[in-house]
């Protein structure tokens, strides 16, 4: 995409969605879009802007700005929504993309190539070496991994970022717990009572059937408080910050963590 790096962030979502020409990347139908991410075309696109902008600006106030020789792992890729951004900043070769469900890949594979795809399971380890990666970004997948599987891949993070390398991580927000989405609200039950848990920095989580091919095991609500995160992640990374009005439109808030130089 060196034809592109000299575009600023307006001009590159343009080009992304075709506003002047065709698409340089394709997308899956609206259905599989709106199934994954509940919005579809330049809604979806747009989002996913957001967050690549959000993690640029992190990246660099971190000391990690982005290059062309920077390694990215975008965790539950899907079909590559966020990931086609980062061909602006760095090769294809340099990004790569993992998920637990090859529907959502293949698409990715088709409509956004070159990257390095790989399917994964649910619970660790990644197929990756250790001190890989500058940049791990995971948004929406921690906010539905029940907390063993969750602390687990932090733990697994830490082995494959290298030292300095950042990651950022999304979870539900705490106003989720009122949430009126049927659904949602069912599996929740009480939400006085996991606002009380949230508070006493509880990992909240509650299984939910509807992940795709995924078990209630591997699957729900997952509502993470920045008391547990400083508690139990902060063992393997340092907790840099908790964001969560970092876009204009509604996005997760996120964890940035950063791995310790050695």
């Amino acid at each position: 995409m060196t034809a592109f790096v000299q575009q600023t962030d307006e001009q590159w979502f343009n080009t992304l969605i075709g506003r002047d020409r065709a698409p340089i990347f394709g997308l899956p139908d609206a259905r599989t879009q709106r199934g994954t991410v509940g919005k579809d075309g330049e809604d979806a696109l747009n989002d996913a802007l957001m967050f690549w902008q959000f993690i640029r600006r992190i990246a660099a106030a971190e000391g990690k700005t982005i290059t062309s020789s920077s390694k990215i792992l975008d965790f539950g890729v899907s079909w590559a929504r966020i990931l086609r951004f980062f061909l602006r900043d760095t090769p294809a070769q340099n990004l790569y993309g993992v998920d637990v469900e090859d529907r959502f890949l293949e698409h990715a594979r088709r409509d956004v190539p070159s990257v390095n795809y790989s399917l994964i399971s649910p619970e660790p380890p990644l197929p990756f070496e250790s001190n890989k990666f500058d940049i791990i970004y995971a948004f929406s997948v921690f906010s539905h991994l029940p907390q063993r599987i969750a602390d687990g891949w932090v733990t697994e993070f830490a082995r494959v970022l290298k030292p300095d390398g950042i990651a950022c991580l999304t979870t539900r927000p705490r106003a989720h717990l009122r949430t009126k989405t049927e659904l949602y609200a069912k599996a929740i039950g009480n939400p006085a009572e996991a606002e009380a848990r949230y508070d006493r920095g509880e990992f909240v989580f509650y299984p939910l059937h509807g992940g795709g091919d995924l078990a209630e095991s591997h699957y729900g609500e997952a509502i993470i408080p920045r008391a547990y995160v400083e508690k139990e992640w902060s063992r393997h990374l340092t907790v840099r910050g908790f964001y969560e009005n970092y876009s204009p439109s509604y996005l997760q808030p996120c964890f940035v963590l950063k791995k310790r130089a050695t």
